[in-house]
């Protein structure tokens, strides 16, 4: 592709993040036709991560989990070789199997991905919110709520407040100010304290 190409599938990949992920499209399927007709065979021609992330939001318009995850697996297949990008895929389908309620299932897959991380450098920040934040449901989950709250401080320090609508600093602010009261070894409040959703 041309510079001009280049500039044209990355403006069109930016409206299609933004774009995806309107909440218009938390319900119905017309995301996911237009990933199948538009988006899908896009693959080599933009950003790996961004082309990640579009498949993620497009997976949640999915009412059966266990064909979104399989629509996830067959992306990082797209993806292979692209580290970010897989990673995102990964986690994506860890949350989906906390939502069936395979526990076990989701922690491992979160595991390996945060022990593959913990050897790498130059990660997206994306990659370590989506696992920081899946983290955190899971261990909300599991009533662990020291390791919900260390996993909210996480997410919260890799997503800017910018990305994060008025009832989501909302929501959380409620649920981390709840693990400070169940949790038994909280004592870090400042931290939360300097973060933008209060």
């Amino acid at each position: 592709l041309c510079k001009h190409g280049y500039r044209l599938w990355h403006q069109l990949t930016d409206s299609l993040m933004a774009y995806s992920g309107e909440k218009a499209f938390d319900e119905g399927t017309d995301l996911i036709e237009i990933y199948n007709n538009l988006i899908k065979d896009t693959v080599t021609r933009v950003n790996p991560l961004k082309y990640a992330l579009i498949t993620v939001n497009a997976s949640r318009q999915f009412t059966d989990l266990e064909e979104a995850i399989r629509f996830l697996e067959a992306a990082k297949g797209r993806l292979a070789g692209k580290q970010d990008a897989s990673f995102i895929c990964q986690v994506a389908q860890a949350e989906k199997k906390l939502q069936l309620g395979q526990h076990h299932d989701s922690y491992e897959i979160l595991n390996q991905v945060r022990q593959s991380l913990e050897s790498l450098s130059d990660v997206d920040p994306k990659v370590y919110a989506l696992l920081s934040r899946t983290l955190a449901t899971y261990y909300r989950r599991k009533e662990d709520y020291e390791n919900f709250y260390k996993s909210s401080l996480q997410f919260l320090a890799y997503t800017p407040a910018s990305e994060l609508t008025l009832q989501e600093k909302k929501d959380w602010s409620i649920k981390l100010g709840m693990a400070i009261l169940l949790g038994k070894n909280i004592y870090n409040i400042m931290e939360l304290l300097d973060k933008e959703i209060l």
